[in-house]
């Protein structure tokens, strides 16, 4: 089952490996096969389904090992439930897609474990973007070596990548825009894209607010850019409502996690293993799943100087540069939180990596090395914290515990530490 939020590729890319592979495959669209979707209603039995199912393929599928690719999913969750026995019968294999499934699976009484794999998909994210630009495999694996050995990318690839970094703040990871600055550069056509898939968001947060009127996902979206413009970026709830308690839209927060259309970045209060122990789920940041997304809410004016400013050190805007901090880290299996108290500050991102917690503070070329609240954080918590990592528009080099990184290399900090764990063998 492949999920994640719309417009992240998912039909796209599971259409091209069936074709590429030459897998004999009966693709059901779910929004658009009403009658398919009746059968699948109101049929329970698995082979009675595979037979309906070859009944209507354009093409013969094989006895074994033909593939049938339920998409929209969202449209019929119960699919899932059916997908059991349809895995048990044989003949068939299954894959599934579609929006928001994280967000429907809770409302299916009965979720067959073990009986499917998930696969999440994310907005392209940096490294995917230069790739579709055409940055070679040598490019990529110097930076990669830079980023291994912490030694400084070489200058020209460095001015390189905070030119094409700049430009991912525009378009993001969202393969329609991206093909779409791919083909005409044009920044007007690229805002329009992506105008229109915050167009399909807010008609879905419309079609689910109607069935359930407690959801109010259209007013928290929205709001995200002004809460993000703030000098204090944690998302304020009497921005919505000024008698609102946390407990009335929590269920409208959640849904927009779960469907990963937002990424919250909740504050832990303390700095220690496991850091989930000291997540405080009514404190946190809110961020969009797509740094293009973002960008598309400002001034028309503040897009084109973000573009003029390709190759400024001194470029730095706060919640942008940590919307795309945040997106990178997510999209790299990490689940990002932020620290913060009266003593040591506020710590932008605390990962907990297989070698322990790392600490992440981004910054803007003017004043790189000034980070009081992680110095604060290593000279007080330096049995707890394994290193830092300050992100900026500047070239890599090592200053004590602390790593800095070029802005675009949050996504080579992986979830993986430097040893592999081996478990031992039991003798009896």
């Amino acid at each position: 089952m492949v999920s994640g939020a719309r417009q992240v590729g998912k039909t796209y890319t599971i259409r091209k490996v069936l074709t590429d592979q030459q897998i004999p495959h009966f693709e059901v669209d779910l929004s658009g096969k009403p009658d398919i979707l009746k059968a699948l209603k109101t049929i329970n039995g698995a082979k009675e389904i595979v037979n309906r199912l070859r009944l209507y393929s354009p093409t013969q599928l094989p006895e074994k090992g033909g593939v049938i690719f339920f998409d929209n999913v969202q449209e019929f969750p119960e699919i899932i439930t059916k997908i059991k026995f349809l895995v048990e019968e044989g003949s068939l294999r299954y894959i599934l897609a579609g929006s928001y499934l994280d967000a429907e699976l809770k409302k299916i009484s009965s979720v067959p474990v073990g009986y499917y794999n998930e696969i999440k998909m994310f907005p392209m994210n940096f490294l995917e973007f230069i790739k579709a630009y055409g940055v070679s495999d040598t490019v990529i694996d110097s930076l990669r070596q830079s980023y291994e050995k912490k030694e400084k990318v070489d200058p020209v690839i460095h001015e390189k990548m905070l030119e094409l970094f700049t430009y991912y703040l525009l378009t993001g990871g969202l393969p329609r825009v991206v093909s779409a600055f791919l083909e005409t550069h044009n920044l007007s056509k690229i805002n329009n894209e992506t105008k229109k898939i915050i167009s399909l968001y807010r008609a879905d947060f419309l079609e689910r607010e109607a069935l359930d009127k407690k959801y109010r996902l259209t007013a928290i979206y929205n709001s995200i850019p002004a809460q993000l413009s703030k000098k204090n970026l944690r998302f304020t709830f009497t921005s919505l409502d000024k008698e609102l308690k946390f407990d009335r839209y929590e269920k409208s927060f959640r849904w927009l996690e779960d469907s990963g259309v937002t990424y919250p970045c909740y504050r832990v209060k303390e700095i220690e293993s496991p850091l989930i122990s000291s997540m405080a789920k009514n404190f946190f940041k809110l961020f969009m799943n797509d740094a293009g997304m973002l960008v598309s809410s400002f001034p028309f004016s503040l897009r084109e100087k973000i573009l003029s400013s390709v190759n400024d050190k001194n470029l730095y805007y706060g919640s942008l540069f940590q919307n795309f901090v945040m997106q990178e880290l997510v999209s790299n299996g990490q689940e990002p939180c932020y620290y913060k108290d009266q003593i040591i500050g506020e710590i932008d991102f605390v990962v907990e990596k297989d070698d322990g917690i790392w600490a992440f503070a981004v910054k803007s070329g003017s004043d790189y090395k000034k980070h009081r609240s992680i110095d604060k954080l290593m000279k007080q918590k330096k049995n707890e914290v394994r290193g830092c990592f300050a992100l900026s528009p500047n070239n890599l080099f090592v200053e004590g515990n602390v790593i800095h990184l070029p802005i675009y290399m949050a996504g080579f900090v992986n979830n993986r530490g430097d040893k592999a764990m081996v478990v031992p063998r039991i003798s009896f």
